[in-house]
């Protein structure tokens, strides 16, 4: 992708924008001394703006047998109107049992001295699967533009902080693969990770997380995807963040679900977006249990922080509490909400909800909203095609409906 330089980013800089670096591994405070009549240390834009009463999400346990799925370019739907019978009873959703999709094996002509590799219990210098590294961490530092870090199939009990990173380049990007399934009980950060891409890199919350930590943090950088990977149990504001000056980045292929209520009310959300910057890309997804939070927000760390051109497409939804499958909230402005299939936000609420907003151009078109109250709060644009009907789901959370089809992770 082509793109600006992303801005490096000093404590100094985290520290003027509201948030407090913690030493890490142990715990990361995001949030600063924020303006708002919430809570002290609360997010403003997910204060008080909902029921205080939230429905529990059901637990679902960790995949192990994924297989992959197909990510054509997303293209217009348009599907028919059709109103939702009020007296329907809540539809049954099984847990996907297809997801996240099997990594990609490392390319054989891939030259040895541009790969670095990673296994549990490794001791050498990473130049060979024999000789193998021991932590990703270290994996991480050692990657240069156009070089490969191959992590062999494990449970790896390690925060994982890519910092100070080479920065990749469009013609000889760095990449992150593994082989076999890979799980990280830890915290991941990466910064300013320029034309990086991250597949298959699972992650579950470790035992000795803090509630103010996200559980995937990614800031600045331009240019990189995480993609096709299981992120899950975050106790936490989120468990996956976009922070900084991110730009052209993509979320693709996640399946991230049940982030626990921890926080105060409506602040644990799936997928928060606050980079402000962009272009950004959020497609493909399925996202899954947030009772105390959204599948995805879209908003800065402070009202008046404007987060903008953000694409949020073809991603499936399900059981996001509070209050709602996605919001807005405070300046951010130009959200396309696209071809979703959104399903059960809290009782009463919309799909999309609004909330302080003051940006514009935020647009839907070819959603699919099922046990809502409507599709979205009225400072949303719709632009047509958005529709209440039961997708009708059946394993994995593919919809049976031919009218839903068009829409949702597993759209064609």
């Amino acid at each position: 992708m082509a793109g600006c330089s992303a801005t490096d980013f000093t404590e100094a800089d985290f520290i003027e924008a509201g948030f407090t670096e913690a030493d890490f591994p142990e715990a990361e405070v995001s949030r600063g001394d924020l303006t708002t009549d919430a809570t002290p240390g609360a997010d403003p834009s997910t204060a008080a703006d909902g029921p205080s009463e939230l429905a529990t999400g059901t637990a679902r346990a960790p995949l192990t047998s994924p297989t992959s799925i197909a990510t054509p370019v997303p293209t217009a739907i348009a599907l028919p109107t059709q109103v939702p019978d009020a007296t329907a009873t809540p539809t049954a959703i099984p847990p996907p049992t297809s997801f996240p999709p099997t990594p990609v094996p490392p390319s054989a002509s891939a030259a040895a001295e541009d790969t670095i590799y990673v296994a549990i219990g490794g001791s050498g210098n990473g130049a060979s699967a024999e000789t193998a590294l021991g932590s990703i961490t270290q994996g991480l530092g050692l990657l240069e533009p156009g070089m490969t870090l191959v992590i062999d199939a494990g449970m790896y009990s390690e925060n994982v902080m890519g910092r100070s990173l080479a920065r990749g380049t469009p013609s000889r990007p760095i990449r992150v693969q593994t082989s076999g399934r890979v799980v990280v009980e830890g915290l991941v950060r990466i910064d300013d990770a320029d034309y990086w891409d991250i597949s298959g890199l699972n992650v579950t919350w470790p035992a000795s997380g803090n509630s103010d930590d996200h559980l995937v943090k990614l800031t600045g950088g331009t240019g990189w995807t995480f993609r096709d990977a299981e992120v899950w149990g975050a106790k936490s504001f989120a468990g996956v963040l976009v922070a900084g000056a991110a730009s052209h980045y993509t979320l693709r292929g996640l399946y991230v679900h049940d982030t626990a209520s921890t926080n105060g009310r409506n602040q644990d959300h799936l997928i928060y977006v606050n980079s402000t910057s962009g272009p950004g890309l959020v497609e493909r997804n399925l996202l899954v249990g947030s009772p105390n939070g959204r599948a995805v927000k879209v908003g800065g760390a402070a009202l008046a922080d404007v987060v903008s051109d953000v694409v949020i497409d073809r991603n499936t939804m399900v059981d996001n509490l509070g209050p709602s499958n996605i919001q807005v909230s405070g300046a951010t402005s130009s959200v396309t909400i696209s071809n979703n299939i959104m399903v059960r936000p809290d009782q009463g609420r919309n799909a999309i909800t609004a909330f302080k907003l003051t940006g514009t151009n935020i647009v839907a078109s070819g959603n699919v909203v099922w046990q809502a109250a409507g599709v979205s709060d009225p400072e949303v644009v719709d632009l047509g095609g958005n529709v209440q009907l039961n997708p009708e789901f059946g394993p994995g959370f593919v919809p049976g409906a031919a009218a839903a089809k068009g829409a949702g992770y597993r759209a064609p």
